[in-house]
């Protein structure tokens, strides 16, 4: 018992001699180590409209609103939840969220679980809103490449399965070796116009497996999802290659044409190859330039700090590029400048 040893199973309610319930009786709001104070008035009321949620938040039952004119001592809050509420397979990743702001931002609280009663509770944050949450959890991702598989059997948008961890990484591949070009992107960062031609990865997949670059430590949440999901170790697949995209400005002598090659060199080893095209009205590139180590074999392409020489036909380019797969590189093509020289012609006189 939670200090008053008491237990009451009627109407639909229950209390472990909590000093307060909600008017629903589904949640009880009980101290840890002391009675409410004296002059302090306390209420606990389930709301009748949810607030907003974040789109990976999915709610289990109705929020509740925890008021106080006075200051709240250590207590706990206890969710009685019905197992028909509950998203299949999801019951073990509940949690119970909190908002001081009326719905504006959430914090997931540390949560015990008890699946054999349906209770879940948590500490206390202070007065505002506690809702019980269900969503899936992605395992940890550090700054730098992670490699995950996609659990839910729903296919959704790269941006949507993401949304909770949006301005936090750059990039995100998946490999197929039977497309022609295997590795399918899609970088945040990508300038407009850009992303139509550089961005070929729309949507993740059910059993498939991605690397993202995170941009430091970040935990993702998925939404629930109602066909199932399933956690699978994702196949290794090597290092992700750099990727560099932009425009291609013809010069005097450098007049290249859609369907030109442009090849991607490191230490004079072809590392990536790709074809001029035409887009928004001018010529431009997107290619891919791989990395050393492509599943577990050793190629001598790109690694951090070697330099890439493009061409563009037969011809060399002017800016060379170091390898860095971290996002992809806004990175325009125009042909090597010559030195220009002045020529003096004799000035001829008819008379």
């Amino acid at each position: 018992a939670w200090g008053g040893g008491s237990y009451a199973w009627g109407g639909g309610s229950y209390a472990w001699g909590a000093p307060m319930m909600s008017n629903d009786g589904q949640v009880s709001v009980f101290p840890l180590d002391s009675i409410f104070g004296s002059g302090s008035n306390f209420s606990l009321q389930s709301l009748p409209q949810l607030p907003t949620l974040d789109s990976w938040l999915t709610p289990v039952g109705q929020a509740y609103r925890l008021n106080a004119t006075g200051d709240l001592p250590q207590s706990a809050i206890l969710f009685r939840y019905l197992a028909r509420n509950v998203p299949a397979g999801q019951e073990a990743g509940l949690h119970i969220y909190y908002s001081p702001d009326e719905g504006h931002s959430w914090q997931r609280l540390p949560t015990e679980l008890d699946s054999y009663h349906n209770h879940a509770s948590a500490e206390v944050q202070g007065e505002g809103i506690y809702v019980l949450i269900a969503t899936v959890e992605l395992p940890p991702f550090i700054q730098g490449w992670n490699s995950f598989g996609y659990p839910l059997q729903t296919t959704r948008p790269v941006t949507e399965a993401l949304a909770s961890i949006e301005g936090k990484y750059t990039s995100v591949l998946n490999y197929n070796p039977t497309l022609l070009e295997p590795w399918r992107l899609y970088d945040a960062t990508v300038l407009p116009p850009f992303p139509p031609l550089v961005n070929t990865l729309e949507n993740l997949e059910f059993a498939q497996a991605y690397s993202l670059y995170a941009t430091e430590a970040i935990t993702g949440y998925l939404p629930v999802d109602s066909n199932g999901l399933s956690l699978q170790s994702p196949d290794a697949f090597g290092l992700p290659p750099a990727t560099f995209y932009g425009w291609i400005t013809p010069t005097f002598g450098f007049a290249p044409i859609p369907g030109m090659p442009i090849t991607a060199e490191v230490d004079g080893i072809l590392c990536g190859q790709t074809a001029v095209k035409a887009f928004a009205g001018r010529l431009a590139y997107a290619l891919q330039v791989n990395s050393e180590n492509i599943i577990g074999t050793s190629n001598g392409c790109g690694a951090h700090g070697r330099n890439i020489v493009f061409k563009v036909g037969d011809w060399p380019m002017n800016h060379d590029m170091l390898w860095d797969n971290s996002q992809a590189w806004f990175h325009s093509l125009d042909q090597l400048k010559t030195h220009q020289r002045v020529i003096y012609l004799p000035l001829i006189r008819s008379e």
